[in-house]
């Protein structure tokens, strides 16, 4: 038997599918979000927009942050961090 069709009914198919809460709050979530990415104002696509206006500013908070991460931490605060916080 194919690992998918394996996979597929255990995690209960078709019905599992289509009474997921996941499911139907990702269609409600879409439907909501339509006249956002779905039409066209001026020939482009109003996500476009607020993509190119809200992107950079997110790269650049990130490298910020990365960048005071770095600056302010030393050997010993590194590997804490790779113990998940546990001290010897």
């Amino acid at each position: 038997m194919n690992a998918y069709k394996i996979y597929w009914s255990v995690y209960g198919g078709w019905t599992a599918l289509f009474l997921s809460p996941y499911l139907w709050a990702s269609g409600i979530f879409a439907a909501l979000c339509r006249p956002i990415w779905g039409y066209q104002k001026n020939g482009s696509f109003e996500w476009v927009t607020w993509a190119i206006g809200v992107l950079p500013s997110m790269v650049s908070f990130s490298l910020g942050a990365l960048a005071i991460f770095l600056a302010f931490s030393n050997e010993k605060f590194l590997i804490l961090l790779r113990q998940k916080g546990a001290a010897n």
